[in-house]
């Protein structure tokens, strides 16, 4: 073999080695038994941590505990599947995790269902799936220079409706948006779309705020699909969120839609999902919301009269993104009582977050209430009877 490529004849497997300036200068060697030997960096599409999506395969589910759904929701929120909301308008539905899938690998989709749907598509109507990129996470990309770099969004859908659905990528008053097509009904398709990097201008946010978001839009009226093509990083208008969808997921009393297997990464090649361990994504999951249910703690005595107990928590699972809303209910334990008890509804203690915000999303404090119940001051223990933190984007 001529030039750079070698075949070595004299090797017990007939290796093949490339070389950069003659047969000395070895950059790589392809063995004949296999092995493949590089002199220098590997540089590859799939290597691990090139997801930059969290819980992209739908697995963790923290707030539906000992449920797979939740129903009669009509309001914005994070109401189902660790870093994914869902914004609405107009219907109710269901959202949960499903066990449908389109195999490879995969085990769960997120599916919302309409289940009162509006009756005719308002202007303000819409169904949304939405997922905020912390700025951490996207700085990576480098806006805003020669070298900003491409990303490619992969995924896969299934729908009871065909028709086109939108997929819009905002920043810093910026918006790029692409137009999908359903081609066949209740059917795993998998889409993929590339965005060029933004050489003129940097990201806005690139530590703990959102850098960026992404919203897929089955169904919505003209305020958010009456703007334009936008395939280039372009000015923001509400009316560019959802240009093209056409799917009647709004007012189809039953419609579902559902995706999965969600990857943002850097290049113009979409590469296989990288699926991560459980405990891995579980903890990354928990950087933005924690469940404390079922926590229990002493309530030592203090020299303060107007606690019942004091304590203080060490640290959170992990350091959370930022100082967390916190949605409580303690309960209480008296001396010599059998068990806990909710005090008639009263808090046995409350909660709050660092209140210096020296080290946010580090620790919280937790303060025993001295009314709680009739026997307070013979309080013993707290029980976190249903105790969140949630510090989501």
């Amino acid at each position: 073999v001529s030039g750079d490529l070698y075949l070595d004849t004299g090797s017990v497997h007939r290796d093949v080695i490339m070389s950069s300036a003659g047969r000395a200068n070895e950059i790589a060697k392809f063995e004949g038994d296999g092995n493949v030997l590089i002199g220098g960096s590997v540089k590859t599409g799939n290597l691990s941590g090139r997801n930059i999506l969290i819980n992209g395969d739908m697995r963790i589910k923290q707030r539906l505990v000992g449920t797979s759904n939740v129903t009669g929701v009509t309001a914005n929120g994070y109401h189902a599947l660790d870093r994914w909301f869902v914004n609405l308008h107009g219907p109710t539905v269901r959202i949960e995790r499903d066990s449908d899938n389109p195999g490879h690998g995969f085990e769960y989709s997120m599916a919302v269902t309409t289940t009162t749907p509006s009756g005719s598509l308002a202007a303000g109507n819409v169904i949304k799936i939405g997922y905020n990129v912390e700025g951490y996470d996207i700085a990576r990309l480098g806006y805003g220079d020669a070298n900003a770099k491409s990303f490619t969004l992969s995924f896969w859908v299934k729908s009871s409706l065909t028709g086109v659905f939108a997929v819009a990528f905002s920043r810093d008053s910026k918006i790029v948006n692409r137009q999908i097509t359903v081609s066949s009904a209740n059917t795993w398709e998998f889409k993929t779309m590339t965005v060029a990097g933004d050489t003129a201008a940097a990201f806005g946010n690139v530590t703990t705020s959102t850098g960026m978001g992404i919203a897929i839009v089955p169904s919505a009226g003209s305020n958010a699909t009456g703007g334009s093509s936008i395939p280039t990083w372009g000015s923001w208008h509400n009316a560019h969120t959802a240009y093209g969808a056409n799917m009647g997921h709004v007012t189809t009393n039953g419609a579902v839609f559902k995706i999965t297997g969600a990857q943002l990464e850097i290049g113009g090649v979409a590469t296989p999902f990288e699926f991560k361990p459980y405990d891995q994504e579980l903890t990354r999951c928990k950087r933005y919301y924690q469940d404390w249910r079922d926590f229990q703690a002493f309530a030592n005595k203090t020299s303060d009269s107007t606690y019942d107990g004091h304590v203080v928590l060490g640290s959170f699972e992990i350091n959370m993104r930022a100082n967390p809303t916190i949605t409580r209910q303690v309960h209480g334990r008296l001396a010599g009582a059998s068990g806990y008890t909710d005090g008639s509804n009263n808090e046995a203690a409350g909660l709050h977050h660092d209140p210096s915000s020296t080290y946010p999303g580090r620790w919280f404090l937790m303060t025993g209430t001295w009314n709680w119940n009739s026997g307070y001051n013979d309080t013993i223990a707290v029980k976190f009877h249903r105790c969140t933190f949630d510090a989501e984007l």
